[in-house]
């Protein structure tokens, strides 16, 4: 019964969903099976969602440096489904704030850096602690894209453009801080890619190609298991998209650092907007 509860709300047939709970309620009821007065029951279930949504709430707006983010955004996926679509929205807003936020603050970090060195080639590249580490970016990341694929992605359309880039943009930081996240930070990662890319509608080729080509960079730089998890990834990837795959095969005879040229100039792997990196 609670399989296909799940499957009429994940199909936004609502009003078959709560027929089907109504139905099953008065089954309890007539049984009186459990002995308990499901009424009172669900007033406290209410009420605890209600106080557990608002310590997530409290953690993702004011303490963002809290050891308990991971937790929250790891958590917050299970509540969505029984919140109103207002704090929905609300949530997928502060999500989408705290990813640019956490995003930007490593941007601004690597241009100080980038400054400091070109005025001293002795200058030893500084590495200080960020509010914010992969390992929460891709909890947020993942946090996110289950929130807009299971709740408010099935009823309306959701902005999506900030919460891709920031996935195409944790791709590097994969590369660039591997001491920042462990195994299950790389399954959730791969997890994202596979709801935006696998299980979800088409997208352009133009951004398809761009993230299949970063993965190619960076795959060859990662230890044997997570290679092999990219590889397989580009594999699902170019298999849904046979389009994006003749980008590929097209390489700068000229060459810069030999890497690869689209058909409207030369692939610039260094920009963090996928629209913009010229990858087919």
């Amino acid at each position: 019964m609670k399989q296909q509860l799940d499957k009429l709300r994940k199909k936004g047939k609502y009003s078959d969903y709560r027929e089907m709970k109504q139905q099953l309620i008065k089954e309890l009821k007539e049984s009186d099976a459990i002995g308990l007065d499901l009424g009172q029951t669900s007033k406290y279930n209410n009420h605890l969602i209600k106080e557990v949504l608002a310590i997530y709430f409290d953690v993702l707006k004011n303490k963002s440096e809290s050891p308990l983010l991971k937790s929250v955004f790891l958590g917050l996926p299970s509540f969505t489904q029984y919140v109103n679509v207002e704090i929905v929205w609300d949530l997928i807003n502060v999500l989408r704030e705290y990813l640019k936020m956490a995003l930007d603050e490593d941007e601004e970090l690597e241009e100080e850096n980038a400054k400091k060195a070109m005025a001293d080639p002795n200058f030893i590249r500084v590495i200080r602690k960020r509010k914010s580490n992969v390992s929460n970016i891709l909890s947020g990341l993942l946090c996110s894209f289950q929130i807009i694929d299971v709740g408010a992605g099935n009823a309306f359309n959701v902005e999506e453009k900030d919460f891709i880039d920031a996935l195409y943009c944790v791709i590097q930081r994969l590369f660039e801080f591997p001491s920042e996240y462990m195994i299950s930070d790389f399954l959730a990662f791969v997890k994202c890619m596979t709801i935006v890319f696998i299980q979800r509608r088409q997208y352009s080729n133009e951004l398809v190609a761009a993230f299949v080509k970063r993965l190619a960079v960076i795959q060859s730089q990662m230890t044997g298991p997570e290679q092999a998890g990219l590889l397989l990834l580009i594999k699902q990837i170019l298999t849904k998209y046979p389009a994006a795959k003749s980008s590929l095969i097209e390489l700068d005879d000229e060459g810069l650092h030999n890497t690869f040229v689209g058909s409207s100039g030369l692939y610039r792997p260094d920009l963090n907007d996928p629209q913009l990196s010229n990858a087919s």
